[in-house]
């Protein structure tokens, strides 16, 4: 084997190594939005999912299984740039996980703790300030959605304590990891 053929073999194996998390991470989140699907289609959903707004749970359960094979295919064709997709990774489970959460109930169902993972993921990949602005837009919208169950009469105004110590585990978390 010549020097270049070692060095090309090299990278791809890096390059591998690069976008294996965010493979991972699209796993988590094909697996997360199909049990959510599968609980609700089969009558077994725990209380508090769906709780308050069934039919907005499973549209974000089946555009979230949705999403998740796109980006799935995006990342098997490293199309687009690998932080353009990480950025797209974080955001989708920011967005789609605070709809759930809306959907169950809000912060005291306990969906946003699965925030942790993405920003724990994000933190991974991306590191330095980005782990930082990752809590900051799940902690903004955490607090957002805290403010409209309350503007809904569904929450209790004691559901923000919760939803800042969801921010604050947030931001522990980024710094962390």
């Amino acid at each position: 084997m010549t020097a270049s053929e070692t060095s090309s073999n090299q990278q791809l194996d890096t390059m591998d190594n690069i976008w294996r998390p965010l493979i991972l991470i699209n796993l988590f989140r094909f697996l997360i939005a199909s049990i959510f699907i599968i609980l609700y289609l089969t009558d077994n959903l725990f209380l508090p999912l769906a709780s308050n707004h069934p039919v907005l749970f499973i549209s974000v359960s089946l555009g979230y299984t949705l999403t998740s094979i796109i980006i799935g295919i995006l990342n098997y064709y490293q199309k687009p740039s690998f932080e353009t997709q990480a950025y797209l990774n974080v955001y989708t489970d920011i967005i789609a996980i605070t709809l759930l959460m809306h959907a169950s109930g809000g912060v005291s169902s306990g969906l946003g703790t699965l925030m942790v993972i993405t920003i724990g993921g994000g933190s991974i990949i991306m590191g330095g300030r980005h782990a930082l602005l990752f809590a900051s837009i799940a902690t903004i919208a955490v607090l957002g959605e805290g403010i409209f169950n309350q503007l809904e009469g569904i929450s209790e105004p004691t559901s923000y304590i919760q939803a800042g110590i969801l921010g604050i585990t947030y931001f522990v978390t980024a710094v962390l990891t």
